[in-house]
């Protein structure tokens, strides 16, 4: 069965939409001066602004941002010199350790909240005061406090680029896109209004984003060759790495794994070249999601490993939290459910403190997947119900496919089969307006399994070999070899046996080269059941227990598991060995059963109740 919701859509933004973000370890540029514990807050800021304008995530003026950073950092150390020492010398200590910002934060407002009657006689301190504090709001992931110092310097001076930058990218997380969208167009217009290049690159690739967040492909890549365009004519490397890494995410979404490794490749090799830590592990990431489409899940797993190294020393909680998914994505696939269900809810349990919804939804949506294929159906679908309506407010067109398609697999499996087409139909015309090359071949091969199903080979055929031409432009070997099985399957049904054979070899070698334990168990089984048609039993048992054996007690090949166990009760039945085959259909009914697969529950059932009542 083709998996649905699209895999790989934990991509981190790589290019952020700017204000001030500096996502890096502070901790890693302070030092004592001191007995006092003070540190260099000139030298930090440099190093900070350097570095977060090499990702390409500030589009702002230096000297503003500098001055925000030391302000910070020199408010921290004054306070140590007044009744707030011990609070003082605590933040300055977590910073220096570990780049902890939380004791800093709740100094910054507490000393705010004291003074905040005598600032509101001085704009320009009350300002400056709520940007050191967004800034370290947003560094540690609390957003709501950041859009409230924000809030609070858009209330004083409404065209404040930096602010207005920083609100936008708080509505991303947030998956307020509409919202973000005019926000960027505003800071657009007033950066152009102003002949400022930085700013307009910053707010066309901060555009790009939003377009690609909707699915919006031509839109978000026109607005992308603007702005690298742009950064070109600058010479700014780092922003054109971002761009890059954007455009490659945008080829990989339409199935162009091979024109979007270029692009990784062009950002990583900048990247390196600039120092820009958090710019290479985006790029492990992107290369990781290339690596798992194309069912290299060794080198998939290394990449996103590599890219949650970085993320964990720098305190990232957004790319932690979406490399967590890209992990689950990958055990998902292994069939270690459990592994894979951690890293999920390690992903949820980050995106709920952040306010990240998107990623909340991705992370509901991946459990779902989690529990249909533990058969727990009733499970799976709360978690589609629930992360759709976040989806439709989000406008998120992919993601709403995505849960179309998953709701039909649920269908599927308990025998709704019109519902299911209706479900599948849905998210195929969303797919085909945003040109989601993947999803269309998902739901290709979902159409496929339903038709199939209703024994419609033609109908059936047609779908699979639709999917499979997306599949093969798109260098997906997992979907590939999954669609050759499909086939063959057909073909078996016609009693073309030799060409049945033909398709399930393909599988085999495909799965075998990457790897794919579930496809390789699916495809003996296949072979099984070729050998069985022919009458050679031997061979047909040979085959069913080398799935078997691939199978062990895998928690994701449940089905897999429960067919074989049915395929080798109708050996055995063939056979005359009815004690046998019984004990291998009760297995069978009984994993069916597990999973909620109610129609092969009842075959399998009339199966056993035929042999007992030949017992009688």
């Amino acid at each position: 069965m083709l998996a649905e919701l699209t895999r790989g859509e934990w991509i981190g933004i790589i290019l952020g939409i700017g204000g001030i973000i500096a996502t890096v370890f502070f901790g890693w540029y302070f030092y004592w001066k001191t007995e006092r514990q003070k540190v260099d807050a000139n030298e930090v800021a440099s190093k900070v602004i350097a570095l977060a304008e090499q990702k390409g995530k500030i589009f702002i003026d230096e000297d503003a941002l500098k001055k925000s950073l030391i302000d910070a950092i020199q408010r921290a150390e004054k306070l140590g010199e007044s009744d707030k020492r011990t609070e003082a010398g605590k933040a300055l200590e977590d910073l220096r350790k570990n780049g902890d910002t939380v004791k800093l934060q709740e100094l910054l407002i507490e000393d705010r909240e004291a003074h905040k009657k005598a600032l509101k006689e001085n704009i320009e301190n009350l300002i400056r005061r709520n940007r050191e504090i967004s800034t370290v709001a947003y560094l540690r992931g609390d957003i709501g406090i950041a859009l409230e110092a924000v809030e609070e310097i858009l209330k004083l001076r409404p065209n404040d680029l930096n602010a207005l930058t920083q609100k936008g990218q708080i509505y991303v997380l947030r998956g307020e896109l509409t919202q973000a969208e005019e926000i960027c167009k505003k800071v657009f217009e007033l950066a152009e209004n102003n002949k400022d290049k930085r700013w307009q690159a910053g707010a066309l690739g901060n555009l790009g984003i939003i377009y690609w967040e909707r699915g919006e492909l031509d839109k978000a890549e026109e607005i992308y060759k603007k702005a690298i365009e742009i950064a070109e004519k600058m010479g700014d490397k780092g922003i054109m790495a971002t761009i890059y890494g954007n455009l490659g995410n945008i080829y990989r979404t339409r199935g162009d794994s091979r024109k979007a490794e270029v692009m990784y490749n062009q950002a990583l090799e900048i990247s390196e070249k600039i120092g820009d830590k958090e710019g290479i592990a985006a790029v492990y990431s992107n290369l990781g999601i290339i690596y798992y489409t194309r069912g290299d899940l060794v080198k998939a797993e290394k990449m996103h490993n590599m890219a949650l190294e970085i993320a964990e020393r720098m305190d990232d909680k957004e790319k932690m939290a979406l490399t967590y998914g890209n992990l689950g994505n990958i055990y998902q696939a292994c069939g270690d459910l459990v592994k894979a269900e951690q890293m999920y809810k390690k992903t949820q349990e980050i995106a709920e403190k952040m306010g990240a919804r998107k990623i909340m939804m991705v992370a509901l949506g991946e459990l779902g997947n989690i529990y249909q294929k533990r058969g727990e159906l009733e499970k799976a679908e709360e978690m589609f119900r629930v992360s759709l309506p976040i989806a439709e407010r989000m406008d998120d067109k992919g993601r709403i496919a995505g849960i179309y398609g998953n709701l039909g697999l649920i269908y599927q499996a308990r025998g709704e089969l019109d519902r299911a087409e209706e479900m599948h139909n849905k998210a195929l015309e969303i797919f085909e307006k945003i040109n989601s090359q993947e999803g269309i071949a998902n739901q290709y091969g979902n159409l496929g399994l339903i038709y199939q199903t209703r024994s419609d080979l033609f109908k059936a055929e047609e779908m699979y070999n639709k999917a499979l031409e997306i599949a093969e432009k798109m260098d997906d070997k997992r979907k590939i070899a999954a669609l050759y099985g499909n086939l063959g399957n057909i073909y078996r049904t016609r009693g073309d046996l030799v060409k049945a054979e033909e398709m399930h070899n393909k599988a085999l070698e495909i799965d075998e080269r990457i790897g794919d334990r579930k496809g390789m168990a699916t495809d003996y089984g296949n072979l099984g059941n070729i050998y069985g048609r022919r009458g050679d039993l031997d061979k047909a048992e040979e085959m069913y227990k080398k799935s078997l054996g691939i199978i062990g007690e895998a928690q994701g090949m449940v089905e897999v598991k429960a067919n074989q166990y049915c395929n080798l009760g109708l050996v055995y039945a063939n056979r005359g060995d009815v004690v046998k085959a019984e004990e291998y259909w009760v297995k069978a009914r009984d994993l069916y059963q597990k999973i909620g697969v109610m129609d092969m529950v009842k075959k399998v059932q009339g199966e056993i109740d035929e042999i007992e009542s030949g017992k009688k």
